[in-house]
């Protein structure tokens, strides 16, 4: 039996057990976006910064999430200025409006 204290950690773990980073990683690299997606959200949204690049790239491209230059702003952003993130920020401001970029920021 689990007992209570030990099931509030379980839910509030702010990575889910069911998590994966690799597992995320070899779905994108077959075309599986909808499973890298269920594998890496639980570890974007809580600042995983190699996944929020990721997440940008996939809303960049179109890969399992509709296309949309903002969320990929938005992802690449909040990826706290990793090389990657911060050279493909720069390739979507070219691209986008004035007004797209402040609605991302």
């Amino acid at each position: 039996l689990l007992t209570p204290i030990f099931l509030l950690i379980l839910l509030c773990s702010p990575v889910t057990w069911s998590a994966d980073w690799d597992k995320g990683g070899t779905a994108y690299e077959n075309g599986d976006y909808a499973t890298a997606l269920k594998e890496w959200t639980p570890l974007a949204e809580p600042g995983d910064a190699e996944v929020q690049v990721n997440f940008g790239v996939m809303y960049m491209r179109g890969q399992g999430v509709l296309q949309d230059n903002v969320y990929a702003q938005m992802w690449f952003a909040a990826s706290n200025g990793l090389e990657n993130a911060t050279k493909n920020r720069n390739i979507m401001a070219e691209i986008m409006t004035p007004a797209d970029i402040s609605k991302a920021e």
